[in-house]
């Protein structure tokens, strides 16, 4: 297997990831908001980002907080993105290219307001906003 194709199946696992981390945090958010008050889902929610991941089969001080855990995943699948292009080269429409930049910045601030402070809001746009990057995706395949 050459460079391209692990780094083309490292992206899309890391995609995969991605999306799991995103329907995770819609999930919790919905549910929590069908149970709890407003304050009592932000309140929850908080716990959860303080949780240490993976919660089983990991030695305590080796477990991460769970938004950690979503930056090394972004930051992976943006490397293994990066690796492509560069092994690829640009391909598909220019205009699908910057509309996936765009969606994947606005991806990053959002996580980065959902590490801070964990509100239902960023946590049920998180997952559209995931979706929409791997639309973008597909015109930009080779």
């Amino acid at each position: 297997m050459d460079l391209y194709r692990l780094a083309a199946f490292a992206h899309l696992v890391l995609a995969v990831l991605v999306t799991g981390y995103a329907l995770f945090w819609a999930i919790m958010a919905l549910a929590l908001r069908r149970v709890c008050t407003p304050a009592e889902v932000e309140r929850h929610l908080a716990t959860v980002a303080a949780a240490r991941w993976p919660h089983v089969a990991v030695p305590q001080r080796l477990r991460l907080p769970l938004p950690l855990v979503g930056w090394i995943l972004l930051a992976a699948a943006i490397a293994s993105g990066v690796l492509l292009g560069a092994l690829g080269g640009p391909h598909g429409p220019a205009l699908a290219f910057w509309l996936k930049l765009a969606a994947l910045l606005a991806l990053l601030a959002l996580h980065r307001s959902l590490a801070r402070r964990p509100r239902p809001g960023p946590a049920w746009l998180g997952l559209p906003l995931v979706l929409f990057v791997l639309v973008l995706s597909v015109p930009l395949v080779r």
